[in-house]
């Protein structure tokens, strides 16, 4: 990926948290963590229903709490694969 692609990768990352409502830099960064152990398009992908469904879930406002949710869900996930 080189320097300038992890770069481009973290810019594109940040902008996508931004889109799903992380402001916070500590949530920004496990956004990233995130992002940088599932895909760059996790968020959208069909392959992790789970761990997109918990990121698009509108019952959790608090934006930590939401992330802390999909971390959990992404963990999960993980583990039964």
């Amino acid at each position: 990926m080189g320097e300038e692609g992890l770069r481009d990768e973290i810019r594109y990352g940040m902008r996508r948290a931004r889109v799903h409502g992380f402001q916070s830099e500590y949530d920004i960064c496990r956004y990233l963590d995130l992002m940088l152990t599932l895909g760059s398009d996790f968020d959208c992908d069909p392959g992790l229903p789970d761990v997109r469904d918990a990121l698009h879930d509108p019952a959790i406002e608090d934006p930590t709490e939401h992330l802390d949710r999909v971390c959990t869900v992404a963990a999960e996930t993980l583990r039964n694969v």
